[in-house]
């Protein structure tokens, strides 16, 4: 199990700049077939994200630099897919029950499902 620690923008009420500069950066695409190291960046996701409360974590979140993410299908958080090299056309934010603000991403389409 290889739980990976968050890459936070926030500590309490300040800034941490280079974080920030870090999740701003664009993400690499992702090759077919997959590396090594994707399948380890995949194993790191399902891990993390099952450690802690979230609705879905991206790979940038865990200090990768790959354009990867799971999210979970439903609010049993049960089952997931993942997402590679994922084009987003619509984003927003929500608070959970417990003031843990969470991104939930919302792909219009997954060019490796379309075979793009």
């Amino acid at each position: 199990m290889s739980v990976r620690e968050i890459v936070k923008a926030w500590e309490g009420e300040t800034l941490l700049e280079e974080n920030v500069k870090f999740l701003s950066q664009p993400l690499k695409e992702v090759q077919f077939p997959l590396s090594e190291h994707t399948q380890k960046i995949i194993t790191d996701l399902k891990d993390t994200a099952n450690a802690i409360p979230c609705a879905g974590i991206a790979a940038n979140q865990i200090g990768y630099s790959e354009r990867v993410f799971v999210g979970y299908d439903d609010n049993t958080l049960e089952t997931y897919s993942i997402y590679i090299n994922p084009k987003l056309y619509q984003w927003y934010y929500c608070l959970s029950e417990h003031d843990i603000q969470y991104s939930h991403l919302l792909p219009t389409y997954i060019d490796h499902l379309l075979g793009l």
